[in-house]
């Protein structure tokens, strides 16, 4: 009930949410993130959601970095986008390209899309993602590939981290709190957190395989988790 709600509530705004996007797409890619982040204030707004965001200031100051998070809820993103006013783009699942409205921003941000059936098409975006980040973009990654809907986590996928690791790039691990109760659970509401770890850099991981650098970045954003229930 509480996720058809949210869709209820987005309708009025649909078309203005549409148009933004094509009017983004327009203008060089670094002035694009601020209408971005517009809009999913106002998606933020029109839920009613309480986002917090904690430890902004372990985002380094130069950018070419990827976001490492847990993926909780339906209303990640938009949260995510409300909190971290340093512009992005993301890697998502090829289903999400399909999204009506909602994938007009995913064009306009150049969102990467793979097909997670696909070994082939993972090698794509591993390599796409290691040119954002030498271009000096910012990424972001759910390494899950799918909502938990919890505070625990599934597994994360030790292929997410080959990009960065082509890249030499800084991993920010991030955790997020309560995300998935607004729309994904029965629970009542709670303020979200969206808590950024301090960076993990190349020179620091780089003997580490990508299964143990998976299970590290994991690990911290558990214990991120769990410091701030």
């Amino acid at each position: 009930m509480r996720l058809v709600l949210f869709w209820i509530k987005l309708i009025p705004y649909l078309p203005w949410i549409y148009f933004n996007a094509k009017k983004a797409a327009k203008l060089p890619f670094g002035d694009r993130y601020p209408m971005l982040r517009k809009t999913a204030r106002k998606i933020v707004a029109i839920n009613k959601l309480d986002v917090e965001a904690i430890g902004i200031n372990n985002i380094p100051l130069n950018d070419g970095f990827l976001f490492v998070g847990n993926h909780q809820g339906t209303t990640d993103a938009f949260v995510f986008t409300e909190a971290c006013s340093i512009p992005i783009t993301a890697v998502s699942k090829i289903e999400a390209n399909k999204i009506p409205f909602l994938s007009a921003w995913y064009k306009a941000m150049e969102v990467i899309f793979f097909n997670r059936d696909s070994l082939k098409d993972a090698v794509r975006m591993a390599n796409q993602l290691s040119d954002y980040l030498k271009l000096g973009r910012n990424v972001l990654i759910f390494p899950e590939g799918t909502r938990s809907r919890s505070q625990k986590m599934n597994e994360f996928k030790p292929g997410s981290f080959k990009g960065a690791i082509k890249a030499k790039a800084p991993i920010i691990p991030f955790a997020f709190v309560n995300a998935y109760i607004p729309l994904d659970s029965k629970e009542k509401k709670k303020k979200i957190k969206v808590v950024f770890d301090q960076p993990i850099h190349y020179e620091e991981y780089q003997d580490w395989s990508t299964l143990d650098l998976a299970k590290e970045v994991q690990a911290r954003i558990q214990t991120m988790i769990d410091e701030n229930l």
